[in-house]
């Protein structure tokens, strides 16, 4: 399927949203399969996954508004879902899993009695117009990353980065896309979006690892974005462009250990990103700084401080605050009777 021509495979069509089933392989779900439990080879319409997966997207993306909107006006032709045929009457749906969570919440609302929709609003609820997305290969997979990533740049609901760096790489990768025209399907400049993939390669690289490889989540892309854009972090783990991933096999082991373990030896947390960013650039690029916290002798704020004194970054704060100490203490103990009375007028 050329996916730049996604609009001409689309049909309106209407169903009973009972025959429409949320997505469980939606690219929002990425790293949190665990969280919903599903299985690999799990059917997609069983009924217990699919509740399972209609709370989990109504606990983690907000379908509050969405069903307030649809309780006061009903559902609005204008905002179709996009579904693919699973059986001869049941869909999958492709994009619009947020509105369908919400639709089916309202509906078994009502049939608890726990609310009362109106009949007019009921009425937009029996059938609901989609856009039937025909594929003579069934390939959809790309078609959902790429309608997703579309409506991710509508501000429709916000993808994660890492699902933006996926989307990117497919487009580059599959669909033989430049930088900059990936880049425009999420909304990124061409720079943004180089950034952006060598960060994923460098997150799909420690996937492969045999030790750190179950700790690889996408929660630790940020990470690897700032890996890659600090100069001293990006030559120190020896980063090939040509192959697009990392060489410098025992600076790999450290970094990984750093931002997904706590070292008991030097007390130093697991490192954020912003840690990786702000301090963790500056103790690589000083040979001293560095030495001392890849030895576990200091923390990475004690290294951090070793790094600006070797660069001459320190400034000696210490005469000024003595003589912010001295005129503090010339202060008189007790104001003259004239400033009390200022004070108290």
């Amino acid at each position: 399927m050329d996916i730049t021509k996604v609009a001409s495979y689309l049909k309106a069509i209407e169903v009973s949203p009972d025959d429409l089933y949320l997505d469980i392989r939606n690219p929002r779900f990425i790293g949190r399969e665990n969280d919903i439990r599903i299985a690999k080879e799990t059917d997609p319409t069983d009924e217990r996954l699919q509740e399972r997966v209609r709370k989990y997207i109504e606990d983690h993306f907000d379908t509050i508004d969405l069903k307030d909107s649809i309780q006061r006006v009903g559902f609005l032709k204008m905002d179709r879902i996009v579904v693919r045929k699973y059986t001869d009457e049941t869909y999958i749906v492709i994009e619009g899993n947020r509105r369908l969570a919400a639709i089916k919440s309202l509906l078994a609302a009502e049939e608890k009695r726990e609310i009362t929709l109106q009949d007019h609003i009921k009425d937009t609820l029996e059938k609901i117009e989609v856009l039937l997305l025909e594929s003579e290969n069934d390939d959809y997979e790309d078609a959902t990353w790429f309608l997703q990533g579309i409506r991710h740049i509508s501000g429709i609901r916000d993808w994660g980065p890492y699902q933006q760096a996926e989307l990117v790489d497919r487009l580059i990768n599959e669909h033989n896309m430049s930088f900059s025209d990936a880049g425009k399907m999420v909304g990124a400049g061409a720079r943004k979006t180089g950034q952006m993939l060598r960060a994923y390669k460098g997150l799909k690289q420690m996937q492969q690892d045999p030790t750190y490889g179950d700790k690889a989540t996408p929660d630790l892309f940020s990470h690897f974005e700032q890996a890659w854009a600090k100069v001293p972090l990006r030559e120190w783990l020896g980063w090939d462009e040509k192959e697009l991933k990392y060489e410098n096999a025992n600076a790999l082991q450290l970094f990984y250990q750093w931002i997904t373990e706590d070292n008991q030896d030097s007390g130093q947390p697991k490192l954020k990103a912003h840690e990786v960013r702000d301090k963790l650039a500056k103790v690589i690029g000083s040979d001293g700084a560095r030495k001392a916290f890849v030895s576990n002798k200091v923390n990475l704020d004690m290294a951090f401080g070793m790094a600006l004194v070797e660069g001459g970054e320190y400034v000696n704060w210490h005469s000024s605050i003595r003589g912010a100490i001295d005129s503090i203490n010339k202060i008189p103990a007790h104001p003259t009777s004239a400033y009390v009375v200022r004070c108290r007028a």
